[in-house]
Order: C-alpha cells, then sequence, then structure tokens
C-alpha cells in the first residue's frame, strides 16, 4: 500500500475543504456573509497600514484593496486567507516541534 500516496491524497481533500468551507458557510448562514466581510476589512486595514504606515496613502490603497478584496471576491478572499493561515500554523508547528527535538538534551 503507498502510504505517501493516501497522505497527499489526505492534504488534497483537506485543502478542497478549506476553500469549499466559506461557500457553505454562507450557503447556510446568510448573516456569515456581513462578518466575513468585515472581517477581510479590518485584516486589509492592518496588512496595508503594517506596509504603508499611517496616513491617506494607506487608506486610498485599502480603499482599492476592499473594493477588490471585498466587495467583489470576498468569499474567494476569505477561502484564500483559510488556506494561508491553515498553511502557516501547520508549518509553524512543524518548526516549533523541529526545534523542539533539536534542543532537547541528548540521552533523554
Amino acid at each position: 500500500m503507498n502510504e505517501k500516496g493516501n497522505l497527499l491524497l489526505i492534504v488534497g481533500i483537506a485543502f478542497a475543504l478549506i476553500l469549499v468551507l466559506p461557500w457553505l458557510v454562507v450557503a447556510l448562514v446568510p448573516q456569515a456573509d456581513l462578518l466575513i466581510k468585515i472581517f477581510l476589512i479590518f485584516t486589509v486595514y492592518m496588512l496595508v497600514r503594517g506596509f504603508v504606515g499611517p496616513g491617506a496613502l494607506s487608506i486610498l490603497f485599502t480603499v482599492v484593496l476592499v473594493y477588490f478584496l471585498v466587495l467583489k471576491y470576498s468569499t474567494l478572499s476569505f477561502s484564500v486567507w483559510l488556506l494561508i493561515t491553515a498553511l502557516g500554523v501547520g508549518l509553524g508547528s512543524i518548526i516549533v516541534f523541529g526545534a523542539g527535538q533539536f534542543f532537547r538534551p541528548h540521552g533523554h
């Protein structure tokens, strides 16, 4: 039995479910769309403010990105954000686990 192939299949299914999850939530609970949009607006603003700094240019970039990412493609944007967050948490946990193994005293 090809164990590595099964693992890749499971990871692929998990990523597909993460990408489909926001559409299912919005279809089942229509009020979730408003919450997702509010969350994305705050996320975009904080990201732009962190890169550009406070000021008029930051507001201008935020307005343009909010129009495209939140008003036009909110569910897709939220799906991608969930996927990136899941990958970040997964890779971060691998790094923490590896560091814990590396710095563990030998002989235990």
